[in-house]
């Protein structure tokens, strides 16, 4: 009889050990993978930092040109007032010369349309970029929140030895590994935050 309680204990004390160490190898894997999301997500910041600096230095340099085209407007328009009310008075030579300077003026004002809208084009780039971007940093900080979570089932799941602790960690280290590989392969998988993770 106390062969067979020895048997059985040794072989729950092998299955003890089996799971430390199944937990402890999954901890290490996660923990890598997690510093990588970690590396990774710092990154994506960084870029959404200069996508958006990047996007208000267009937008910045779309308002200098508004300004500047604007000025060239009101250039026009009192070129084309005066000649309106004292052109009768002038001379064909002045009055060719106020067209030639509307006409310089109008180009102009052409010229900075057209430079605005490939400017908008860029900001628009730039802010898309940003927000794809953003889009990733999200699905990066929600794999760290679910891989943390896992390491620390797991470290419970040690110190406990509950086999199905084992199995409840690796359902979080599942969602944190998917979204963590969703967000490097550029994979279009959305996860709504809740508010207070927003």
């Amino acid at each position: 009889m106390e062969d067979a309680i020895d048997v059985a204990q040794e072989a729950a004390e092998g299955a003890e050990d089996r799971l430390v160490s199944a937990a402890a190898v999954a901890i290490a894997l996660l923990a890598t993978f997690m510093a990588f999301c970690g590396v990774k997500g710092d990154n994506t910041d960084y870029a959404i930092i200069q996508e958006n600096a990047d996007a208000m230095d267009q937008w910045a340099m779309y308002q200098a040109k508004s300004m500047k085209q604007y000025m060239f407007e009101l250039q026009r328009d009192d070129l084309q007032a005066e000649m309106a009310v004292g052109g009768v008075g002038l001379s064909a030579a002045a009055r060719g010369e106020l067209i030639g300077m509307v006409q310089g003026y109008e180009a102009t004002i052409e010229r900075y349309e057209g430079e605005k809208k490939e400017i908008k084009g860029t900001a628009e780039g730039h802010e898309q970029a940003r927000d794809a971007l953003n889009e990733t940093a999200n699905k990066l900080d929600l794999a760290e929140v679910f891989l943390s979570l896992s390491v620390a089932l797991m470290a419970i799941t040690i110190l406990t030895k509950r086999r199905w602790l084992f199995g409840v960690s690796l359902v979080p280290g599942l969602i944190g590994v998917l979204l963590g590989l969703a967000a490097l392969a550029g994979l279009p998988f959305s996860v709504p935050l809740p508010s207070f993770l927003a």
